[in-house]
């Protein structure tokens, strides 16, 4: 969910999805063609340098990022995590939204809905509860309010889609 794709690679599919649009009024074209700038998109995203990781982050940053990361302390309070990393926590907080682009609790959320996605893709029969407890959220109305914030539907919606 946190993955940044180079320019030149936006251009090239910005120009794709002109060209799809431009075939719009015929559906032997367009059709095919969505389904390949679908492709292309998402092959683009795969593909694309986990946020934060492309670029030299401020060492305290990229501990907070491995702690974060590790099931035994991802849960951290940011209070614990400043500690830890040896930095008022004031400070680690601007620092981190300044060089990630998201705030501490935000970058966690999208974490655990990562780790979500991947059990779902183990066990895709589990309970959601079961999952989202898994993946790190406290309780199933924490998963869902992120969920929904982050996936502009919730997951009963998502997965219909599926």
């Amino acid at each position: 969910l946190c993955r940044r794709v180079s320019s030149e690679r936006l251009r090239e599919l910005d120009h794709l999805l002109e060209s799809v649009e431009n075939s719009i009024l015929d559906y032997r074209v367009f059709n095919p063609g969505l389904l390949f700038a679908l492709y292309a998109l998402w092959n683009a995203f795969s593909e694309g340098a986990e946020a934060g990781k492309e670029r030299r982050l401020h060492p305290a940053i990229h501990r907070a990022i491995d702690l974060l990361n590790r099931p035994e302390t991802g849960e951290l309070a940011v209070e614990e995590l400043a500690r830890r990393i040896q930095m008022p926590s004031r400070q680690l907080s601007a620092c981190f939204r300044r060089e990630v682009g998201q705030t501490i609790p935000d970058y966690r959320n999208r974490v655990r809905l990562q780790k979500f996605f991947e059990q779902y893709e183990k066990e895709p029969h589990a309970n959601l509860l079961y999952l989202a407890l898994e993946a790190g959220f406290g309780s199933y109305v924490q998963f869902h309010r992120v969920f929904k914030r982050l996936m502009h539907k919730s997951p009963r919606e998502w997965l219909e889609e599926k």
